[in-house]
């Protein structure tokens, strides 16, 4: 296994907050442990239909969609090549 070249710009990268954020929403010490069922069971306000578990699990879903597909997507800045006239 190796590390691709440019590991030390990973911080910047899309998939790499997408994942932490799935991590600190439902890990093992993340929000969802300071959540009671009665609060993850509550109705939301502006869409009645779903409760805030919903709501979560519906962010986490997002988060580990759009995070998967970041890291398919190449996330190195392009170079643009620029002709100067001497």
């Amino acid at each position: 296994m190796k590390l691709v070249k440019n590991w030390k710009q990973a911080w910047r990268w899309y998939s790499m907050w997408a994942f932490s954020a799935i991590g600190i929403i439902s890990g093992g010490s993340g929000i969802l442990v300071h959540l009671t069922p009665t609060m993850l069971g509550a109705k939301v306000l502006f869409m009645p239909a779903w409760t805030w578990a919903e709501v979560v699990a519906s962010i986490v879903a997002f988060l580990a969609i759009t995070g998967g597909i970041g890291r398919l997507i190449s996330q190195e800045p392009k170079v643009v090549d620029v002709e100067v006239d001497a």
